[in-house]
């Protein structure tokens, strides 16, 4: 018994005559939707150049994504936290750090109490304070690097010519975003 491939559909056959399958052939398809005529398989099918276009560009997304996520804590209603944090903690600060009045900014003060315990001092809380300014302005030159990786893949892979450069200009992109 030996292993032939169906030249119609690629499948796995096990026979003693090959006569059986007209064209047979024990080379195996490198994909599904294949068709074998008789000395090489080609796509029955091509995807169109745009499906690709499609399918690298939603790689790409996915992985600066999966870059964010790192980084920040990716769950429903964490930006949102973050950015009123942030926004707290600069009001804070441009309030002069109010120690009387802490508690109109709930964002810093529950992050130093998640620190310090309850009733965190005023120097506790002022640290606290900026250190959320420290985060977020760090976030804000990474969040960037990564946007600006994605953009840059996305337009490349639009602007390549054919299969093969958008190959790799989505594997640029997406290896540039690993290494962040």
């Amino acid at each position: 018994m030996k292993y032939y491939y169906s030249p119609y559909t690629g499948e796995h056959i096990k026979t003693d005559n090959p006569s059986d399958w007209m064209l047979s052939t024990t080379k195996a398809p490198a994909h599904d939707g294949m068709f074998f005529d008789g000395t090489a398989w080609y796509d029955l099918q091509p995807a169109p150049i745009s499906d690709l276009v499609k399918s690298k560009k939603l790689d790409i997304d996915t992985e600066a994504g999966k870059t964010r996520a790192k980084y920040i804590t990716v769950a429903p209603g964490q930006e949102a936290t973050y950015i009123s944090k942030e926004k707290q903690a600069r009001d804070y600060v441009a309030a002069g750090y109010p120690s009387a009045n802490v508690v109109q900014y709930p964002y810093v003060l529950a992050e130093a109490e998640s620190i310090y315990g309850l009733n965190p001092t005023a120097a506790q809380i002022k640290t606290e304070c900026d250190n959320i300014i420290a985060q977020a302005n760090a976030w804000a030159v990474l969040g960037a690097t990564i946007e600006r990786v994605r953009r840059t893949g996305k337009i490349a892979v639009s602007a390549a010519a054919d299969a093969a450069a958008i190959e790799s200009a989505a594997a640029t992109a997406i290896a540039e975003l690993q290494a962040l």
